[in-house]
Order: C-alpha cells, then structure tokens, then sequence
C-alpha cells in the first residue's frame, strides 16, 4: 500500500524544513524541534525523539528521510 501512496503523491522534492513546524509521515507526523548541523531533531506524537537527514517532501505536503540517528524515547514518556 505505501508503493501506492508514493505513486499517487508525485515526485518528492529534497526540502529545508522549519524548526517549530509540524509534518506530516505516511503514519504519523513529527514536529521539528531543532536544527542540528545538516540533520534535524524531530519528535513524534508517541514521544520517539530523533534526527532525521535527507528529507523530501511529497506535492500532498509528506515528508520522508533517508535515514535517522539518536532514536530513543522522550524522557517521562
């Protein structure tokens, strides 16, 4: 199902995210806390706090990343 979620989004394109702002995922969303050196520190409604790089951003407004570092839980979550 997610290989047709893509095919229906369009091509992504590579984006500067804002620090503050909330995204949306295929599953979730995550807010963006911090601007990290090329990475980003997120986190997600559950509480998994982590650093995304690479990130694209599908026409619907979804985002997705190449790959993420430093996942742990938010602590007292």
């Amino acid at each position: 199902m997610e290989t047709q979620l893509k095919m229906h989004r369009g091509k992504p394109r590579r984006v500067i995210l804002l620090v503050g702002q909330t995204y949306r995922t295929v599953s979730s969303s995550v807010l963006v806390t911090e601007k990290i050196a090329g990475s980003y520190r997120t986190e997600s409604p559950s509480g998994w706090v982590q650093e995304i790089r690479c990130v694209w951003q599908y026409p619907d407004g979804h985002i997705e990343w190449d790959f993420s570092t430093g996942g742990h839980w938010k602590e007292g979550v």
